[in-house]
Order: structure tokens, then C-alpha cells, then sequence
């Protein structure tokens, strides 16, 4: 075979011999279409485990929020009735009579509300500030009830009204319950827990002014 009928054999063979699409065509077009559905499998996973963790993360947010929510609404009915224990003990000479006092007896069932939402609080929080808070809390819930004998003490001693100086340390924990359970919603309502989303959207919001509108007439200085 000379060099003129090598140069047709091959070309021949290039172009499918009838001069169709070459005969490698096929394969690289069912290579390529194989890399591609591998491809797009691959980035339908990644967007499925990505919704999961979005959605996890959506989760967490949601039960975090709904914790802190409890917690401050049992707080609030707790520290109003907490007080209205203190200061029956003060005046308590009967440690019976106090036992069934109104004040006592509605004083439980908060209590024991409250105590489980802080429980949960501490378990489901990730914030450290926040999550700081709610353990004071829980700690100064602790220490009051221990102060109540020597208020009852004082009082029955004296017949008529403890001594200031017996409240004195179950009135502290109580104000020092009252500023943690203060600070807990002023830092809850400044701080998204783990929300950088809603962080942006807030951003956006502030720093977003109205166009100002031509006036009609002279501006008023609202100083004056």
C-alpha cells in the first residue's frame, strides 16, 4: 500500500468509513453525558445535605427562641410571686400560718414551671452570654429558699416583723434574681441566637433611611 492509499485508509476509518461522524464521537459524547449525570447527582446530594443542615440549623433556632420565650414568661410570674413570699415572711409569726399562706401555696406550681424552663433553657442554649444568665438564675433559685428560716425566725422573735437585717440576703438574691432576669431579655431581644440571616436582615433594616420628601413648605427645628 503506498503513502496515497495509507492517507484514504485512515481517513476512511476517521469518518466512519460512509462519511458519517467519526466513530469516536459515540464514545466521547457517552463519556462526556455519563460525567455530566454523575456531576449532576453529585450536586443534587450536596444540595439535599445542605437543606438538611439548613433545616437542622432552622430547628435549633426555633427550640432555642421558644426556651429563652418560656423562660421569660415564667420568670416574670415567678419574681412577682417570690416577692409576695418574701414579704410574707417578714411579718410571718405562725411558720404554719405562712406554710398555708395564699402567697406559699400559688408560690409552688410557679416555681416548679419555672425551674423546668430554665432546666431546658440551659440544655438547648449555645449563646455563652445567654446561656450565662439562665444558669445565675438557676443558681440564685437555689440559694433563696434557704434564706426564708431566718426571716421566719426574726419574725416570730419579735412578734410582729422580721428584722431588716434577716431579709437582707433573701432580699439580695431575689434583686439579684430580678437584674439577671432583666438583663436575660434586654440581651435577648439585642442578640439573634445563632441567626446571622435575621443578623443581616435587622442590618439592612437600620441602616435602610426613608427618601427624604420635598418639603411644601419651610422645615420647623423640632428642638425649638
Amino acid at each position: 500500500m503506498n503513502n496515497g492509499g495509507a492517507l484514504a485508509f485512515w481517513s476512511a476509518a476517521a469518518d466512519g468509513g460512509s462519511g458519517s461522524a467519526p466513530w469516536w464521537l459515540g464514545i466521547v459524547t457517552a463519556v462526556l453525558a455519563g460525567g455530566f449525570a454523575l456531576l449532576g447527582v453529585r450536586l443534587n446530594q450536596r444540595h439535599a445535605a445542605e437543606q438538611r443542615r439548613l433545616d437542622r440549623h432552622e430547628d435549633r433556632r426555633v427550640e432555642q427562641r421558644e426556651a429563652l420565650a418560656e423562660v421569660l414568661a415564667t420568670g416574670r410570674e415567678y419574681k412577682a410571686s417570690l416577692d409576695a413570699v418574701i414579704l410574707r415572711a417578714m411579718v410571718a409569726v405562725d411558720a404554719v400560718a405562712f406554710g398555708n399562706s395564699p402567697a406559699v401555696d400559688g408560690h409552688g406550681p410557679l416555681d416548679r414551671a419555672h425551674s423546668r424552663a430554665l432546666l431546658t433553657a440551659r440544655l438547648v442554649l449555645r449563646d455563652p452570654p445567654v446561656l450565662a444568665y439562665v444558669t445565675r438564675m438557676s443558681e440564685l433559685m437555689e440559694e433563696i429558699p434557704k434564706q426564708l428560716p431566718p426571716i421566719l425566725n426574726s419574725a416570730k422573735a419579735n412578734g410582729k416583723r422580721a428584722d431588716v437585717e434577716a431579709a437582707g440576703p433573701a432580699l439580695q438574691r431575689a434583686a439579684g434574681y430580678g437584674k439577671a432576669l432583666d438583663m436575660l431579655e434586654r440581651i435577648t431581644r439585642e442578640r439573634v441566637v445563632d441567626d446571622p440571616q435575621e443578623a443581616r436582615r435587622r442590618w439592612r433594616q437600620r441602616v435602610r433611611l426613608p427618601r427624604r420628601r420635598q418639603p411644601t413648605a419651610p422645615e420647623v427645628d423640632a428642638s425649638t
